[in-house]
């Protein structure tokens, strides 16, 4: 028999745990199950919330695009999935500052969505200096700025742990950052969204 508050403790766990990957699993086992599908209106939304962010932890922002179409037509007024739309229509194009932005703007309440969140925002800064690293060996400093959505001190912090160094207003890159970056992401489609995210952040500088 179907319990809610089961399934909504083991998506908890597995989130506290970063265990992203059964995370993603549970996640899509359960919403095709008929049971959430009668479920109520609050463990949706929970649910609906726990795997849009692991799909982005995941570099799988087309399947984030496809949750929202086929989540139920009362379901996309609620603001969480307003929120949401926005996020998945920066991230389409890598737009990082708006991303960050409004990440920076919508309070969870729920600690687990908190957690999920910052993650997120961490996940996409990360994965954003790791491109930049693959594509430059050197980017203005008010560039990395604007991608990463961070004040000075703590951009200052970032370059020196990758060992950049500041010059004239410009971030030397050093050698060994180029091509030094493998990824295992699971999915095709991650991959994928990886070159995806590479090009446009090419584009956005260039």
């Amino acid at each position: 028999m179907f319990e809610a508050e089961m399934a909504e403790a083991k998506l908890r766990s597995l989130a506290d745990a970063n265990n992203w990957e059964e995370l993603q699993d549970e996640f899509d086992v359960l919403e095709a199950s008929a049971e959430f599908v009668a479920s109520g209106r609050d463990f949706k939304l929970f649910t609906y919330s726990v795997g849009f962010f692991v799909y982005i932890i995941q570099n799988e922002i087309p399947a984030c695009r496809f949750l929202l179409r086929r989540m139920p037509n009362d379901m996309k007024t609620d603001e969480k999935i307003a929120f949401f739309d926005k996020l998945t229509a920066a991230l389409s194009s890598w737009d990082t500052h708006t991303f960050l932005e409004e990440a920076e703007k919508f309070g969870a309440a729920d600690p687990t969505l908190s957690r999920l969140l910052h993650t997120c925002v961490e996940h996409v800064r990360s994965t954003t200096v790791q491109c930049i690293e693959k594509l430059y060996t050197n980017i203005k400093v008010e560039k990395v700025e604007s991608l990463l959505c961070v004040h000075e001190d703590r951009l200052v912090s970032l370059a020196g742990e990758r060992g950049w160094t500041k010059k004239d207003g410009v971030f030397v890159l050093p050698s060994t950052s180029q091509g030094n970056h493998t990824h295992t992401d699971r999915t095709a489609a991650a991959s994928a969204s990886l070159d995806s995210i590479t090009k446009s952040i090419l584009n956005i500088v260039s």
